[in-house]
């Protein structure tokens, strides 16, 4: 029987409804057998994310806000009380309150772990903590070799089980967390060391589009991407794929497949090693600092945080531009500045214009030629 790993981001588990939503989906199909969650999402605009609260529930001291913590119990309790009520949730959060000495990391992780538990209660799978798993090494990379005996030993007897995700253990034995996103590459290590046939990342898309469909309308969606591309679509500011997720999947000849949790039939985007052709997109980042003088392409630095002297910009990424239509956005757009990349171009402008520019910019790469 085939085997397929599935990961479903915050979107897809941020309530009871979803969590019934998601079970739907794993029971279609018996070859869903590990299921990697984040921690749930936000519900409606302004809500939010479980990981943030447990950021902020941190304190300099190392212990957990109470008032935090009591909000985070009440998005579970809502969860809990519909779908699982023999869970013991205050439990949980009592074993929480009395921890002295928590570490960020062990903060930011437990919601993944309250997550993964109380969706392995309701239902009816096995839960096994991440901290059996995944392990890191002293120089803070994954120790493959450990995680993949760890993850046979533990996972293949079970027929199927819930693990949450973003997280592992360090050399020390203590909590260790990837970056934000880091439950895309806990799916994907888990497929990697399971031999999976497949690895299914689920979150509220169809796929990967040729722009942001919030901010674009009807943008073409491709079936097939390469592993290559995806992976640097992801570094310049796609937010479906954490930018690690591909690299424990390289020579396995497991493909990502990019689902949809609000449309399960709908075809996805499949990430493959297999030679396809590249796709037109346009990516962005909307929240930049750029310094230097754009007349000399060797001076300009464009940074994440603000630094001295710098100025607020966005970057455009565009994939598959011809030579011809990048003189043309040149032309008509008139950028603060264009560097020029191995597979794409970037754009930097002014943050303001960010998505007034993304909409030119993808009428112009998706005119026939």
């Amino acid at each position: 029987m085939s085997l397929t790993v599935c990961k479903f981001g915050g979107s897809s588990l941020a309530d009871a409804g979803m969590f019934v939503r998601v079970n739907r989906i794993l029971r279609s199909d018996p070859a869903r057998r590990y299921i990697v969650v984040s921690a749930p999402g936000v519900r409606f605009a302004g809500d939010e994310k479980i990981t943030d609260l447990f950021y902020r529930a941190h304190g300099d001291d190392c212990s957990m806000d109470h008032s935090i913590l009591a909000r985070i119990f009440e998005r579970y309790a809502a969860i809990r009380d519909a779908l699982a009520p023999d869970f013991d949730l205050e439990g949980e959060f009592d074993r929480l309150e009395r921890e002295r000495d928590l570490s960020l990391d062990y903060a930011a992780s437990r919601g993944e772990y309250l997550c993964a538990k109380l969706f392995a209660a309701y239902a009816h799978l096995d839960f096994v903590d991440a901290a059996e798993l995944l392990f890191f090494g002293a120089d803070g990379a994954v120790d493959a070799a450990a995680t993949n005996r760890a993850v046979r030993r533990r996972l293949l007897p079970l027929e199927r089980a819930v693990i949450p995700g973003f997280y592992g253990v360090s050399p020390r034995g203590g909590v260790r967390t990837f970056t934000r996103g880091g439950s895309d590459v806990s799916g994907a290590l888990l497929a990697a060391a399971l031999g999976a046939d497949l690895y299914e990342n689920w979150t509220d898309v169809d796929g990967l589009f040729s722009a942001d469909p919030a901010l674009v309308p009807n943008p073409k969606r491709s079936l097939e991407v390469s592993m290559d591309q995806m992976e640097r679509i992801a570094e310049a500011g796609a937010k479906l794929l954490h930018p690690d997720a591909l690299r424990p999947l390289r020579g396995t000849g497991i493909d990502t497949l990019l689902k949809n949790t609000f449309a399960p039939g709908a075809p996805g985007t499949r990430i493959t090693e297999r030679p396809v052709a590249p796709v037109r997109c346009v990516t962005g980042q909307p929240a930049l600092y750029m310094r230097g003088d754009p007349g000399n392409s060797g001076s300009v630095h464009v940074c994440d945080l603000p630094l001295a002297g710098s100025i607020r910009v966005a970057a455009i990424n565009v994939f598959g531009m011809s030579s011809a239509k990048i003189r043309r956005v040149v032309r008509e757009i008139k950028p603060i500045h264009i560097i020029h990349m191995r597979d794409h171009i970037q754009i930097i402008l002014p943050a303001k214009e960010y998505a007034n520019t993304i909409r030119a910019v993808h009428a112009i790469l998706m005119e026939e030629a």
